[in-house]
């Protein structure tokens, strides 16, 4: 563990504990489960948007790279993991972090849930920039609650969000190398789905 990492994870978690609502606002951010429902609903959202054929079938296509780079993501995490074994703050620095959020066994490094919240921002940012966007600053803020809250260190959630941009980059590539397959399960699934 760098000084650096630690320092900044100490500076950013000194608040937790001290202004509740605060405290409760982290809580709910960083939870394993409100980013994901976003990026999700936000997901399932665009694959009926569109104004004309060609602008829905731009963000079919985002939408399923943003499926397939979320796999991904955590493909690469548990890779990660085992290569980088670290412990979470709270078990390294004990009584020096403010812990607001329940205690994980998983390895800290690279956050996980951070990798597939950029992931999937990362994905929708190629098909639709504006609603990207978005997502990718409720994923900066979803990464910073998870330091604050004290669940991982700053090197982690950077870690994570690398994977997930990085994971979301080789999955854009694949999409265009093997185009005729995931454009045959884009066929598919409209004819499914209706859309």
């Amino acid at each position: 563990m760098s000084d650096l990492d630690r320092q900044l994870l100490l500076w950013v978690n000194a608040a937790a504990g001290d202004i509740p609502v605060l405290d409760h606002a982290a809580r709910l951010v960083a939870s394993d489960y409100l980013m994901l429902a976003v990026l999700s609903s936000s997901a399932f959202g665009l694959w009926f948007a569109g104004r004309d054929a060609l602008e829905r079938i731009r963000f079919q296509r985002a939408t399923l790279i943003a499926a397939a780079s979320i796999g991904l993501s955590n493909a690469a995490v548990w890779i990660a993991s085992l290569m980088f074994e670290r412990m979470r703050p709270y078990a390294e620095l004990d009584s020096m972090v403010n812990l607001l959020f329940y205690r994980s066994t998983d390895p800290s490094f690279p956050s996980n849930p951070v990798a597939v919240a950029f992931a999937g921002a990362t994905a929708v940012w190629i098909g639709n920039r504006k609603l990207g966007t978005t997502l990718t600053c409720l994923s900066i803020i979803y990464a910073f609650a998870r330091v604050y809250v004290g669940a991982n260190y700053p090197g982690d959630v950077v870690g994570g969000a690398v994977i997930g941009c990085l994971v979301t980059g080789c999955a854009y590539m694949l999409f265009v190398f093997a185009r005729p397959i995931p454009e045959g399960a884009l066929r598919l699934m409209r004819g499914i789905a209706g859309a």
